[in-house]
């Protein structure tokens, strides 16, 4: 799963992301990523956090501020545990899912993610080299009560670990590789397989090390959580 992610140079990494999405035809709002909230820092990004999502609207695509934990369209409001994770496996089936797989993909720009080592309560820094984008998923809700109240939210999509995430966890944030980034926007691509496909298409060579107990708090969100730490001694017994 992820359950904090981190995006510390979020201009660069919008800016990146936009020149890719030129290229492939579509045209950017560049000007949509100078927005404040779009360009703090952020080192511990959290659940039911606005987070910078990019999506498609005709032929252009632009970035705007979300929710992280998905509402979907049909719901009662955001209510409950938060849909931060969409399973790749279930991802085309799930009711809370299926309308935002055919027609509402987005990208969620990042650098680095968190992890828990199952058991130990390890937490790790697991990140690239350079910034990237997870494959997302958006809704809109609206209340009903109050029309003119609505709520745009995300998902990031998950799949099986790969060889540099599995001895943490078992499961990791799916990466798109960039050449796919206006084809996973695209409201007209709307079949199963190929967008499993692209989801499917990139693993990325994981670099991650242990990080210290401040992660853990939601409020903490500086530069010194990425710092290598110690590893947390395990509980070990001798039967």
């Amino acid at each position: 799963m992820c359950g904090r992610y981190t995006i510390t140079k979020p201009g660069e990494i919008l800016d990146e992301a936009f020149d890719e999405l030129e290229a492939q035809g579509l045209e950017p709002l560049r000007d949509s990523a100078k927005a404040k909230d779009l360009n703090t820092a952020r080192f511990n990004l959290a659940p039911t956090q606005p987070a910078p999502v990019i999506t498609q609207e005709g032929f252009r695509a632009s970035a705007r501020a979300m929710r992280w934990g998905l509402v979907p369209s049909w719901s009662q409001g955001p209510r409950g545990a938060p849909l931060i994770n969409a399973r790749i496996e279930t991802i085309d089936t799930k009711r809370s899912f299926v309308e935002s797989f055919e027609q509402q993909r987005c990208l969620v720009p990042a650098d680095g993610f968190y992890e828990w080592t199952p058991g130990i309560k390890q937490a790790n820094f697991i990140h690239l080299e350079g910034g990237f984008c997870f494959a997302g998923l958006w809704s809109r809700w609206q209340d009903t009560s109050q029309p003119a109240t609505t709520l745009d939210s995300f998902a990031i999509v998950t799949g099986d670990a790969n060889s540099w995430v599995e001895s943490l966890h078992h499961r990791m944030p799916l990466v798109l590789d960039p050449a796919d980034y206006a084809a996973w926007l695209d409201p007209s691509l709307t079949k199963r397989e190929p967008l499993l496909d692209i989801l499917g298409r990139l693993s990325p060579h994981w670099h991650h090390h242990p990080v210290g107990r401040e992660v853990n708090k939601v409020a903490n969100d500086d530069p010194s959580l990425l710092l290598e730490a110690s590893p947390e001694p395990q509980n070990l017994t001798l039967f």
